[in-house]
């Protein structure tokens, strides 16, 4: 029996943007058409820092946000994660990381990082929906909009 993934993971660059004058990251991925729904989703990004300082840490986590279209920089805090065009081949997920895990609020920095998943989808296969747990974890580079890769 083939095995269907719902997710291709991360992009392999997320943009860092400005939520209230704090960096946060907008993270994005490619999402098999097989996905029906999104059951359960948490997504970390982290990135090291400099001896002496805190690592900068953000999460989001949630069910999936009934969107018409991916959720925009500046989207309010309870949409965690979204969807855009799916059941296609261009599906795609995106999350909005205002959640921070340090009271210093340590802003990202353009460079490498890394990118965390786990969730629970219900997915099409074999004329069948089944609910499947994925986990991924990988390098991604952090980049400002409109700066040079």
């Amino acid at each position: 029996m083939p095995t269907v993934d719902p997710g291709g993971n991360f992009n392999e660059e997320l943009n860092i943007v400005t939520v209230n004058g704090v960096h946060a990251i907008e993270a994005k991925g490619p999402l098999s058409k097989s996905v029906v729904e999104v059951t359960e989703m948490c997504v970390w990004v982290l990135q090291r820092r400099d001896a002496g300082m805190h690592d900068a840490i953000a999460n989001a986590m949630g069910p999936e946000t009934k969107l018409a279209k991916a959720p925009m920089p500046g989207m309010p805090a309870e949409a965690t994660v979204a969807f855009d065009k799916q059941g296609t081949d261009d599906a795609n997920w995106i999350c909005l990381f205002t959640d921070r895990e340090s009271t210093e609020r340590v802003d990202f920095r353009e460079g490498s990082a890394t990118a965390i998943a786990i969730g629970v989808f219900l997915i099409e296969q074999d004329s069948k929906r089944l609910q499947r747990s994925f986990v991924w974890s990988e390098p991604v580079r952090l980049v400002l909009p409109g700066a040079a890769a």
